[in-house]
C-alpha cells in the first residue's frame, strides 16, 4: 500500500524560496560591486597624473581604472577585480614594482601605489560590505 503525503501550497513556497535565492544573489553581487568604490576612488587619487606638455604617454592612468563584474575565483568566492586597463596597466606595473631588483641601478624605484591603496581602504571596503549585508538580512527577517 502506498500512502502519499500531499501538502497544499508547497509548489508556491518552493517558487518563492527560489525567487528569494535569486534576489539575494543579485543583491550580494551589487554589494560586492559597491564595496569596490572606495578602493577605486582611492586608487584614482593616489595614481600619478602628469600635466606637463612633454609627457611620454598620451593617456592618464587615472582615467583607465576599471572594474569587472562579480566573478568567482578558483575557490568559488565572489570577487571584483579592480585595476588599470590594458592600455596603461603594463606601464603602471613598472611603477608599482619598480625595476631596481632586475639589476638596473638607474631603473624605476618601486612606488607601491596599489599595495598602499589596498591597505588604506580595506577597512572601508569591509564596512560597505558589512552594512550592505546587514541591510539585506534585515530585509528578509
Amino acid at each position: 500500500m502506498s500512502d502519499n503525503l500531499n501538502i497544499k501550497g508547497v509548489d508556491e513556497l518552493i517558487a518563492k524560496l527560489q525567487n528569494i535565492s535569486v534576489t539575494v544573489d543579485r543583491n550580494v553581487n551589487r554589494i560586492i560591486r559597491e564595496s569596490s568604490e572606495p578602493y577605486m576612488e582611492a586608487l584614482e587619487k593616489i595614481t600619478p597624473y602628469d600635466i606637463s606638455d612633454n609627457r611620454r604617454h598620451p593617456q592618464h592612468a587615472k582615467e583607465h581604472i576599471v572594474r569587472t563584474n562579480v566573478i568567482r575565483n578558483a575557490d568559488g568566492e565572489r570577487i571584483v577585480k579592480v585595476g588599470y586597463d590594458s592600455d596603461v596597466g603594463w606601464y603602471m606595473w613598472f611603477l608599482e614594482k619598480g625595476t631596481y631588483e632586475k639589476g638596473n641601478t638607474k631603473g624605476i624605484a618601486p612606488r607601491h601605489y596599489v599595495e598602499k591603496t589596498i591597505e588604506n581602504t580595506k577597512n572601508e571596503v569591509a564596512k560597505v560590505q558589512t552594512e550592505g549585508l546587514r541591510r539585506l538580512i534585515e530585509r528578509y527577517t
